[in-house]
């Protein structure tokens, strides 16, 4: 697994699909897509993440839609690194 921070929590990424779209004007990090049967997409340095399943800190491991229903995620969030 991979992990990354969402408003100061651990978020632990247990499934991704790597994207080859690059998002040249995005920070790394940014959410830049959302879709809601598949998941949120993240930009990376080069190319992109499709995020299929995580586990937020002290919540349980679930597909990413199913987080999205009870987590408001918006196009432009910057997930942190620490």
């Amino acid at each position: 697994s991979a992990y990354s921070f969402m408003d100061g929590k651990i978020m632990k990424i247990w499934e991704a699909d790597v994207l080859p779209e690059t998002y040249t004007d995005t920070l790394p990090g940014t959410i830049c897509h959302i879709d809601p049967k598949t998941g949120f997409t993240v930009a990376c340095g080069n190319g992109s993440l499709l995020i299929r399943s995580l586990q937020l800190q002290g919540k349980k491991q679930m597909d990413t839609p199913s987080f999205m229903r009870g987590v408001h995620i918006e196009v432009g969030t910057v997930l942190q690194q620490s």
